[in-house]
């Protein structure tokens, strides 16, 4: 793990903790150096990163807005970002991410690795995979059959090429033949790049009401998996999710952030859900997503109009913070 602060390093002066350091460098330098893939799950879709404007779809003022979460998000992350990225900076930059994607660990098409290398190779600098219930953690072998059929037959020929057959693991023959998925804290070393690319852990939790509302928030910057909250309305459902990281967050010392993913998915979350849960701060107007609702249909309002709604309940009636917007790619 190359995690070794570079302000450390000068203090402690050591020749042979230097050279090991520098020895890593080149490492991950030539890992980086490899040919890009362009067979990761989600490649093409270019829009929906966090802070894009939207491809037009909200006002200007909201991209503003949804821009400043792009610097949020990074502050969230800088437990983890601290050490990738070396000394801290005061200068404003601007950060290109994706807090939403998936992989084969849940309903993703390709491996995490090769989801990951997409986004670094595409000028990202910062990405969470939120595969759902579940956080990319302990042993998993899955049959290379159902993957491929998954993949349309397209993802393995190309998982061996991008990173070789030592890192590939697999097991058995024929239909019974296996291969691994690579926790998290295993790959992320091949693809994190001093200053240019992070990642951070992730989880879609995924459940539905007692009024069989479904609902989707992605917790991250996690540090173990929350479980999927079961509540008799969208707002206790929602305030749970919000304890539950509040909570791992105080007892880890570490920043965690949730957003509330595409609410006009089968119509399962209202703006009045919102504006109840002050806590919440986070939301997505824009997923990358076809048929997930976004520009609302007959009584369901579009998720721009959502978020007028939303805050102006909060503001006016409830003397809460507005609610922040979200493009995210939700590549699978």
């Amino acid at each position: 793990h190359l995690r070794t602060n570079t302000a450390w390093l000068a203090e402690a002066g050591g020749k042979a903790v230097k050279l090991i350091h520098l020895l890593l460098q080149e490492v991950v330098r030539s890992r980086a150096a490899m040919p890009a893939s362009d067979g990761c799950a989600g490649g093409g879709r270019g829009a929906g990163w966090v802070g894009d404007g939207t491809a037009g779809y909200a006002r200007s003022m909201r991209t503003t807005a949804t821009r400043a979460i792009v610097l949020a998000s990074l502050l969230l992350s800088a437990p983890a970002a601290r050490a990738a990225d070396g000394p801290a900076t005061d200068a404003p930059r601007w950060w290109r991410g994706n807090l939403h994607a998936h992989t084969f660990w849940s309903d993703g098409n390709d491996y995490p690795e090769m989801v990951a290398d997409w986004y670094a190779g595409h000028g990202y600098n910062f990405l969470a995979i939120s595969d759902h219930n579940v956080m990319q953690q302990g042993i998993a072998w899955r049959k290379l059959a159902d993957l491929e059929k998954r993949a349309r037959g397209k993802a393995f020929a190309k998982y061996v090429a991008r990173f070789g057959a030592e890192w590939v693991q697999v097991r058995g023959e024929g239909d019974a033949k296996e291969v691994r998925l690579k926790p998290f804290d295993e790959y992320r070393t091949l693809l994190e790049r001093a200053g240019a690319f992070i990642m951070m852990p992730s989880e879609e939790i995924t459940t539905e009401t007692g009024g069989k509302r479904t609902l989707h928030i992605n917790a991250t910057n996690l540090v173990e998996l929350i479980q999927p909250p079961k509540g008799a309305t969208v707002v206790d459902v929602l305030r749970q999710t919000y304890e539950a990281a509040s909570a791992q967050a105080a007892r880890t010392g570490r920043e965690m952030m949730i957003h509330v993913n595409h609410p006009n998915y089968k119509w399962g979350v209202t703006a009045e859900d919102l504006a109840q849960v002050a806590n919440e701060r986070f939301f997505e107007i824009w997923n990358g997503v076809d048929g997930d609702g976004d520009p609302g249909e007959g009584a369901y309002p579009s998720t721009d109009e959502i978020w007028d709604i939303a805050n102006t309940l909060r503001i006016a009636g409830f003397r809460a913070p507005p609610l922040l917007g979200i493009a995210t790619d939700d590549s699978h």
